[in-house]
């Protein structure tokens, strides 16, 4: 039986093209499906860097141009060190990960090798102690003086545990990739490099022995010529294939280093206050505001208890200067035309949510009845228990009287105004990045922040 435990194919499923079925006609057991990270968005790069603690900080000019061109990287490398992830937690001796643009007779004929007939081609016993194989056809046999793609290696658990440790500690890299201090050990799980050559430089001699990969060759799987859904498609020439005037002009592009001047590029952006009530998806539209790259504010307490005793809007325009975004309170507490008189050419959003709906999601949250933990006066005093029906009746009113006044003030106004129901939206991103003038809709789901009752 040939050595390999597992085979991981690395393949984007929300794309046209489902290049993962072709794996399917291969009768083996061993094979599944690793859903790669889309990242052709870069809100998405974001928001999947900041879930896995890692930070963008390219090494070199190349690196900044390879990340500056090709946004899906980002999600190819942390897709890769996902799978490193997943070894380690399964627990896999011997792991085999290909892209899904490698030719699949290839990858049948490497799991079809009988190691008890032909000793001679196991794959482990080409590095001792094994670690990675590089298995694509574009790399030398020896020596393995570059990790170049991934679309087809072999791993094995050590190999895993040494690659998630040295991504995940960055400064072991000083004076070994560069003999400068590159690598401030406040930034320790830092992106510096394309995941290839990152592996490539795991396995470089001035690194401890005891971190360090040891990497062979044995050449056996090719491509086919098709890129894979996991990279990027190119936006336009390739940076490698351009002249040194068509590069200058590249450099010179905004969204060259977008990691870096992103935040300047979001202070130019109008800001965006959530001005209905609580309760209507408040939480949610927070969490895609954050999606989209907005410094978003939410509920602050202590600035809603200075404005509701004051009714001063000082400290709420002071606030503000801080922040691009708005939700919940006391930003759509407050008077939505003093925001609109101070922060000319902001956007205004109005969630809506039937009424029904809406009240049983209130009285969940406030009603001490429904919430035991609601025992402060100021929830019994909002007559859930004395006076429950004339209450709800009065909430009703008032919500309906709001929103009217807001609809009204914006009526010769369209484009300020945006009226939102996330509940019956199909994808609320979609209107959403229309109404803020986003291009690129966001790959991943809009975020339900509170599912068991969304805020």
């Amino acid at each position: 039986m040939n050595c390999i435990d597992r085979v991981c194919v690395v393949s984007l499923v929300s794309t046209d093209e489902d290049k993962w079925a072709a794996f399917k006609g291969i009768d083996d057991h061993r094979i599944e499906l690793f859903e790669a990270l889309n990242t052709q968005m870069r809100w998405d790069s974001i928001e999947y860097m900041k879930e896995n603690g890692f930070v963008l900080r390219p090494i070199s000019g190349e690196c900044s141009d390879y990340y500056s061109q090709f946004s899906g990287a980002i999600g190819c490398y942390l897709s890769h060190y996902r799978i490193w992830k997943s070894i380690i937690s399964q627990r896999t001796a011997c792991t085999l990960i290909v892209e899904d643009d490698v030719i699949i007779s290839d990858v049948e004929s490497v799991l079809s090798v009988d190691t008890d007939t032909h000793p001679g081609v196991l794959l482990t016993t080409l590095v001792k102690p094994f670690h990675i194989i590089q298995l694509n056809k574009r790399t030398p046999v020896t020596p393995v003086s570059r990790f170049i793609g991934t679309e087809s290696y072999v791993i094995s658990l050590e190999g895993a545990k040494r690659l998630v440790h040295l991504a995940e500690n960055s400064q072991l890299f000083n004076g070994v990739v560069n003999t400068s201090d590159m690598f401030p050990g406040d930034i320790k799980k830092r992106i510096w490099s394309p995941v290839d050559m990152f592996i490539g430089e795991c396995g470089n001699k001035e690194l401890s022995k005891s971190v360090r990969v040891n990497i062979a060759a044995a050449p056996r799987i090719g491509l086919t010529g098709r890129e894979s859904t996991i990279t990027t498609p190119k936006c336009g020439k390739p940076y490698w294939k351009m002249n040194d005037d068509e590069l200058s002009i590249f450099r010179q592009d905004d969204g060259y280093k977008w990691w870096s001047n992103i935040n300047k590029r979001w202070i130019s952006r109008s800001k965006v206050f959530e001005v209905g009530v609580k309760k209507t998806g408040t939480s949610s539209l927070g969490a895609a505001f954050r999606a989209l790259g907005y410094k978003t504010a939410g509920w602050n307490p202590v600035l809603f208890h200075e404005w509701s005793h004051t009714k001063n809007h000082d400290c709420i325009i002071s606030e503000c200067e801080k922040y691009d975004a708005f939700q919940d309170g006391p930003w759509h507490g407050c008077d939505f035309r003093v925001l609109d008189q101070n922060f000319p050419g902001s956007k205004f959003i109005l969630l809506e949510r039937d009424d029904s709906s809406w009240i049983e999601s209130l009285e969940r949250h406030e009603s001490p009845v429904l919430n035991v933990n609601n025992i402060n006066t100021d929830w019994l005093q909002k007559r859930w228990v004395t006076d429950r029906d004339a209450y709800i009746n009065e909430m009703i009113a008032f919500k309906r009287e709001k929103y009217d006044r807001i609809k009204e003030y914006f009526k010769d106004r369209p484009g300020d105004l945006l009226i939102l129901n996330i509940f019956e939206e199909d994808n609320p991103y979609v209107r959403l990045c229309d109404f803020l003038n986003i291009e690129h809709i966001p790959s991943r789901s809009f975020p339900h922040a509170n599912n068991s009752a969304i805020s």
